[in-house]
């Protein structure tokens, strides 16, 4: 079977930069031992389609039986259609938000969540990357890492993803995700992330470690 011919992105276009880089995180996770969840887009998809289902048996009964035999059942079918959009749109802005990727390791017991953004007439990645793990005793603890790069690390010139480099900066940016390597146990309690806030302040009611596994996986490369 013939690979696939690889797509040919406007290098001034943010959205297809950024459209294109996220789904290669999910392409590289998932061959790193990651079993990606669905969850969000499930609720998604559920929501919009039961959405589109009301509007369309509305549409049906209107058409097949007139306005008036049925308008009871338009009038709640409409409070409905409108409920179920504003429910979407609450879970699009608040709890998917920017999340490009969510999983577990299939035999680490690992969760990563991922979310990418690109700031307004700036070319530049950036990925807050979330990794949370219970230990014994019930103990969680959690590593947070924000990472940034240009789009032109890894987009030629006529605008071309290119894989190698792209997934060398996501390996970087989360040692443990390559093979043969063993997840972070703890972190310290003063690590501080790019925004400039600890791991406290960004995950409130989270503990953390001591931050030796931490420490012995820095400098590791892909």
């Amino acid at each position: 079977m013939a690979a696939a011919e690889p797509t040919k992105i406007c290098t001034y276009s943010l959205p297809d930069l950024k459209n294109t880089t996220d789904d290669a995180i999910a392409t590289y996770l998932n061959s790193k031992s990651f079993r990606q969840s669905h969850t969000l887009a499930d609720v998604r998809l559920a929501l919009s389609t039961t959405a589109c289902v009301v509007a369309g048996v509305t549409f049906y009964l209107d058409y097949t039986r007139g306005f008036e035999p049925t308008k009871s059942f338009t009038f709640y079918a409409c409070i409905g259609y409108f409920a179920l959009n504003v429910i979407l749109t609450g879970w699009l802005y608040l709890v998917e938000g920017s999340t490009v990727y969510i999983g577990a390791h299939r035999t680490a017991g690992v969760e990563l969540a991922v979310e990418s953004s690109v700031a307004r007439h700036d070319p530049t990645y950036r990925l807050k990357i979330i990794q949370k793990q219970t230990l014994e005793l019930g103990k969680k603890v959690v590593r947070l890492r924000e990472v940034e790069s240009p789009f032109a690390t890894w987009f030629d010139e006529q605008g071309y993803f290119v894989r190698k480099p792209f997934e060398t900066w996501l390996g970087n940016a989360v040692p443990w995700i390559l093979e043969n390597e063993e997840p972070p146990k703890e972190l310290t309690e003063d690590v501080v992330t790019a925004s400039g806030r600890t791991v406290q302040s960004e995950m409130a009611g989270t503990e953390v470690g001591s931050g030796k596994a931490a420490r012995r996986k820095t400098g590791k490369k892909a």
